[in-house]
């Protein structure tokens, strides 16, 4: 028994003491890996401070080996990680496959405990530059006394950046592989809208405009891979816009269904119309209230061809044909009120005038209300 006791001792003595001499291990240290993809505008392979990142890359890890481990897509700014790494050889792919590069696209990484190692990745676009003028005359052909005009305009494309000088030069970079379309909106300056010139007039292609009156849509342009990661387009690529005052103006009837000065209060009274736009602009066309009385709702707005109705409360109104319609329509309307309250004043329908940025006078026509 008493050996046994002993023993018994002895063992369970040992697993105390083996017991509190258990420590629980620190986590094994890591390190990170971490860089930026940004566009290298001058191909120097260095980030400068006006060159920018590149949104939504994609940059990959993988083990010395080149086993595939995981994938990050880049902030804003360009910026990716890889954090709570074991310390050892990597490899980081930041081979973007919509653009060209101008640094190794695959960097071996030595991460080290507690460290941050960096991999940066320079990727090249296309370029297409171009002018935008104001078209005084509105022939399509630059002149040389025409000026430069950049207000309001935009110039786009997809995956490029746009920058617009003032003296109407711009330049698109970062254009990525493939095919890349212009597309050209409305200029306003000074609550006047100007509006694309005709395309490809006279036989100076160096000083005509490129883009289609009315769509906006310019020319395209395809970019491929060359030399040294660069990315170069199969045709020299440069557009020109040129752009002139467009006057949405025209003529206006109006003729009621009933004698508008003998009106009562619970009737209605009903407009019909007719608007024929003879100015020169291409789009944004609409007829609209500028004036009415208290006491008349508009209840009814209708046209041919049928036209996008905008209601502003119950007193005012607007027609409106955004559709780039070449050349300028003529449009039927009705225009139904009824009469809510007695009342005293005129009821003015207009055409052009500043509304919506159509330049120009406004054409109206205003009939004496009176309800009783």
């Amino acid at each position: 028994m008493q050996l046994r006791t002993c023993g018994t001792a002895v063992l369970i003595a040992a697993f105390i003491v083996g017991t509190a001499g258990t420590a629980t291990a620190d986590p094994a240290p890591t390190g990170s890996i971490e860089g930026k993809v940004w566009f290298d505008r001058d191909a120097d392979g260095r980030i400068n401070g006006v060159e920018p990142g590149l949104y939504l890359g994609w940059v990959t890890l993988s083990d010395r080996y080149g086993n595939y481990i995981t994938g990050t897509q880049t902030a804003w700014g360009g910026t990716y990680s890889f954090p709570n790494l074991a310390p050892g050889v990597y490899q980081v792919d930041g081979k973007q496959y919509n653009y060209g590069f101008s640094t190794p696209t695959t960097r071996r990484v030595t991460v080290t405990a507690d460290k941050l190692s960096t991999a940066n990745f320079g990727a090249r676009g296309g370029k297409i530059t171009g002018r935008s003028w104001k078209d005084l005359n509105a022939n399509g052909i630059r002149e040389a006394r025409e000026p430069g005009f950049s207000a309001g305009i935009g110039l786009t494309v997809y995956n490029g950046a746009t920058t617009m000088n003032a003296d109407g030069r711009y330049t698109i970079d970062d254009v990525a592989l493939g095919e890349a379309t212009l597309q050209s909106s409305d200029g306003y300056e000074g609550g006047r809208m100007y509006t694309q010139s005709p395309a490809h007039q006279g036989t100076d292609p160096t000083r005509d405009s490129d883009f289609e009156q009315g769509t906006g849509r310019g020319p395209t342009f395809t970019f491929q891979l060359g030399p040294n990661g660069s990315v170069r387009p199969t045709t020299p690529a440069t557009a020109d816009v040129g752009y002139y005052e467009a006057h949405n103006t025209g003529t206006l009837t109006l003729t009621p269904d009933r004698d508008t000065t003998t009106l009562h209060v619970g009737g209605t009274v009903t407009f019909t119309g007719t608007a024929a736009f003879t100015g020169n602009a291409l789009d944004t066309h609409a007829i609209h209230s500028t004036g009415s009385p208290a006491g008349l709702i508009f209840t009814e707005v209708t046209s041919t061809p049928s036209w996008s109705l905008e209601l502003f409360g119950s007193d005012y109104f607007s027609l409106r044909d955004s559709f780039f319609r070449v050349p300028p329509p003529t449009v039927t309307f009705t225009v139904k009120v009824a009469i809510t309250a007695p009342t005293t004043g005129n009821l003015t329908i207009t055409i052009g005038g500043g509304i919506f940025f159509e330049s120009g006078p406004a054409t109206s026509v205003t009939t004496p209300i009176n309800a009783t």
